[in-house]
């Protein structure tokens, strides 16, 4: 076998995997089980029979504390996108994840960092700055590796001073593609609208394959 043929070969057992990846976690979103303890189920359920204002509040804030964020998204497909429509539950979960993210700098470069640099100090550490003409691809790269939760990328970059531009319009907008996805999906549970289902478990695939691919790209 050519070592181009065993690269194609490659490509394609990663592709699979993304996709079955891709499906276990909207699976999970379903269920409520990702990352999803069961107090921080029923505080999403409190904020949930509150109304939208109450909802999209807790989502801007609570992630910044550690509470999951791809529940909040499900949770806006399921209950919001039926009620105010898909494109008005999209736009303020936009808005909310913006306001999180905006948080989650502040707690980490204001609040946490004097606090961490003395300890790193300390320690015979320092902790590095990510520098401007390094900003968007380190910032994307956090965003996009998997494992590590929503609330500590924000508050690892917050550390590290990423420069504020680039934090927020990578932040943003790395979520948000995938939102777009799980509320699309939620949506369609709800009202029973296949074509709602399809789009958003393909857009959630596209995306997983999109992020390991540019992953690849990063790292080599």
């Amino acid at each position: 076998m050519s070592v181009r043929a065993a690269g194609s070969g490659n490509r394609r057992i990663a592709n699979i995997f993304c996709a079955v990846a891709a499906a276990g976690i909207v699976a999970a979103a379903i269920l409520y089980r990702a990352e999803l303890s069961a107090p921080a189920a029923r505080a999403i359920a409190v904020f949930r029979d509150c109304g939208p204002l109450p909802f999209f509040v807790a989502m801007a804030i609570l992630p910044a504390i550690g509470f999951p964020m791809a529940p909040f998204f499900m949770a806006t497909g399921i209950f919001f996108a039926p009620r105010i429509g898909a494109g008005n539950a999209i736009a303020c979960s936009v808005l909310a994840v913006a306001a999180n993210v905006a948080l989650s700098y502040g707690i980490a470069a204001f609040t946490l960092r004097p606090f961490v640099v003395r300890v790193v100090a300390w320690l015979g550490y320092a902790i590095p700055a990510i520098r401007p003409e390094t900003a968007w691809g380190v910032c994307f790269l956090f965003r996009v590796v998997p494992g590590l939760p929503f609330f500590l990328q924000g508050c690892l970059l917050g550390l590290a001073r990423a420069p504020f531009a680039p934090y927020m319009a990578v932040s943003t907008l790395v979520p948000s593609v995938y939102m777009v996805g799980v509320v699309l999906f939620g949506n369609g549970l709800a009202t029973g609208s296949h074509r709602a289902i399809a789009a958003g478990a393909v857009l959630v695939v596209l995306i997983s394959v999109a992020a390991h691919r540019v992953r690849r790209q990063l790292a080599g």
